[in-house]
């Protein structure tokens, strides 16, 4: 490398604090980087030599789709399954060894995998992988951080409230809030992002707006991290989509936060020449073997040695990556290759030795001792997965969900609208319906479309609440900020005042303009009744909305459960009259339950309603005629509508709990 990308690190006494280590990073950043002309306190940390032996991982290929009709492609499965014929497995990692020191940085070329199983994410089929001597095990987890390729984060929060919520969540909870605050600070200086801390993060699917930069947004992603002090720090194609400027801007985060003493693993492709440079160790792999990995200059003169020039001008990540390109046809580049990765196992060992003595200058040694535990490491000594209590974890995400909800006001003023006019325009349409017997049919209506209109719109209001924010919630649980069960309570008692308000709203609306019954405490009755009835029904949307892994696939499921649960509401289809095949769907369905209490409600509250006779048309005669017509208890009240509705309440979003707690577990076993 050139000597103005060389980077030094030292202690200064008269301005760092105890357990901090202070990067100088001179020249280094481009203009306007993050590390441009800065002195940087960073915390002590400790210092990880990572070492993996024989690592190797197998898969099973997907299966290629069966052509033909369904009928051939099921006869065609059939089959396949009577012989027992299984799918080989692919070794795409074949016996990787090597080793990684602190304070360096690492360029892993062509294969991801490996960093999934140095970080632990995935489990290797054979080999080892060790920290300091020892077997990687929970502390090694504590120790370490992964930044993702995809950087996900909730757009309506700054980017300070992000940082700080991570810090309530993964700092533990002896650490006072103010010092809380103080680490919140320093990363922000630390990663150059002190213009950007107020700005939101933005989020265009989610419909936040564009938000701060691509470059931000990663340095951000690294921040979430770097606030536990991780020994180890890995990254997938950091730089990927960035422009050539915000990648260097990224790339040199990496550089000092491997010159504080961490060891920083980071995969990427089709690096510039600047950004190649700035790595310290290189490691190219191809047909998931190593054929090099050593100092980032020798790269050349070994590929060259194998008679692989590079010419002049080039720049050498692009070279190299382009000389081991192979199809998977081509057996005679396969058999290149193997021999690359034959010869590098036998002479690498050697070569890196020479290299280092010839070409490589004594540096210092930058690892770091360990430093204060209840300060700088204390993320490191957690009892459990997780750094704070699970009431804490769900305090705060419950503050933090109010405040998001709170910046989106569109959604709730969209739903205050809509529940408005649809309230009016109910009412308009069976305005004062009297008490004669022509207005029994149309108040049985009036009531079985308050009952549904609410139901419907319940189930579809929360259909994309978790297809949207698991793939977030679960990267966080992942990293241990939380558990899923705080995450789902929070989301739904967080929804709770719009739950009630809303349906009640819609009911008071429609139920006078309709002219039900006026007194009083049939009023409250069928109020609580909707609200009832329709968190049944939101409920039963949670648990679509947990089982469903995208947006899509929710909104196409919802009308599925739904349409058939309200055919045998009780007012569309006499079950006495239908197949026994279909009588189940009836006791599954909240719409029975929710039409059966409010009409008993409206017709017989407080006491039985009389109904006037017109000449010889006198069908029903009071409320109790009604509720026979309808097939209705009134015993069914008490016995039956509001104990099941209570209990599809509780039973949905039990099962939906369920569900997304597995879903957390089986990530983090992946």
């Amino acid at each position: 490398m050139d000597d103005h990308q060389n980077q030094e690190v030292h202690e200064v006494s008269d301005d760092k604090q105890d357990g901090e280590v202070a990067v100088d990073v001179g020249e280094a950043g481009a203009e306007g980087s993050p590390c441009k002309q800065r002195k940087l306190s960073l915390p002590e940390c400790e210092g990880i030599r990572l070492e993996f032996k024989n690592i190797v991982v197998e898969v099973t290929p997907k299966a290629e789709p069966k052509k033909g009709l369904p009928c051939v492609k099921i006869a065609q499965m059939i089959k396949d399954h009577r012989e027992k014929k299984t799918i080989p497995k692919k070794r795409i990692l074949h016996e990787v060894s090597g080793a990684i020191e602190p304070g360096t940085l690492v360029a892993v070329m062509g294969k991801s995998t490996l960093l999934n199983v140095l970080s632990r994410r995935i489990t290797s089929h054979g080999g080892e992988v060790t920290y300091n001597g020892r077997q990687c095990d929970e502390h090694f987890t504590r120790i370490s951080a992964f930044v993702q390729q995809e950087d996900m984060f909730f757009g309506n929060l700054t980017v300070r409230e992000q940082l700080m919520y991570q810090a309530r969540l993964r700092l533990p909870s002896h650490i006072p809030l103010d010092k809380k605050e103080q680490k919140v600070d320093k990363v922000i200086a630390l990663l150059n992002l002190a213009k950007a801390q107020h700005h939101f993060i933005g989020n265009v699917q989610a419909g936040h707006g564009r938000g701060i930069s691509g470059g931000e947004r990663k340095r951000l992603a690294f921040g979430t991290e770097v606030l536990t002090n991780p020994s180890v720090l890995f990254a997938d194609e950091p730089t990927s989509g960035l422009d050539a400027f915000m990648a260097q801007s990224v790339v040199e985060t990496m550089k000092y936060l491997a010159r504080a003493g961490r060891t920083v693993i980071a995969t990427i492709h089709q690096p510039s020449s600047e950004i190649y440079a700035m790595f310290d160790k290189v490691m190219y792999m191809a047909e998931g073997k190593i054929v090099y990995y050593g100092e980032l200059e020798g790269a050349v003169t070994y590929f060259s040695r194998l008679g692989y020039q590079c010419p002049q001008f080039s720049n050498p990540a692009d070279y190299i990556i382009r000389v081991l390109a192979v199809r998977s046809d081509d057996t005679v580049k396969m058999a290149e290759i193997d021999n690359m990765a034959k010869q590098w196992k036998e002479k690498g060992e050697t070569f890196n030795a020479e290299w280092v003595k010839t070409h490589v200058k004594d540096e210092e040694d930058f690892a770091c001792e360990q430093g204060d535990p209840a300060t700088d490491n204390a993320a490191i000594n957690i009892k459990g997965h997780f750094a704070v209590s699970w009431p804490m974890q769900f305090m705060v995400l419950l503050n933090r969900e109010m405040k998001m909800t709170s910046r989106d006001p569109v959604l709730t003023v969209a739903r205050l609208g809509q529940t408005l006019i649809l309230g009016l325009l109910v009412g308009l349409i069976f305005y004062q319906l009297g008490d004669g017997q022509r207005s029994v049919q149309d108040k049985n209506g009036g009531i079985f479309f308050i009952v549904t209109n609410q139901s419907i719109m319940g189930i579809f209001g929360v259909l994309q609440v978790f297809p949207m924010e698991r793939p977030i919630a679960m990267r966080e649980h992942e990293s241990g900020s939380y558990s899923t069960t705080a995450y789902f309570l929070c989301k739904i008692l967080s929804n709770i005042p719009f739950q009630i308000i809303f349906p009640a709203l819609f009911c008071s609306i429609s139920y006078w303009m309709m002219g039900l019954n006026p007194d009083g405490v049939t009023f409250i009755l069928s109020v609580l009744i909707i609200i009832l009835t329709a968190n049944a029904a939101i409920s039963l949307g949670y648990l679509v909305s947990t089982a469903c892994t995208s947006v899509a696939v929710a909104l196409a499921l919802g009308p599925l459960i739904a349409m058939p649960l309200m055919l045998f509401g009780g007012f569309f289809v006499n079950t006495d009259t239908i197949g026994p095949g279909w009588v189940w769907l009836e006791y599954l369905s909240f719409f029975k339950y929710g039409f059966s209490a409010f009409a008993t409600v409206v017709w017989t509250f407080p006491e039985n309603q009389a109904i006037e006779c017109g000449g010889t048309d006198c069908r029903f005669r009071d409320g109790n005629d009604v509720l026979k017509f309808l097939a209705v208890r009134k015993d069914d009240l008490w016995e039956r509508d509001v104990p099941v509705l209570a209990a599809m309440v509780v039973g949905f979003n039990l099962i939906a709990l369920i569900f997304f707690w597995y879903q957390g577990r089986k990530k983090q076993n992946e």
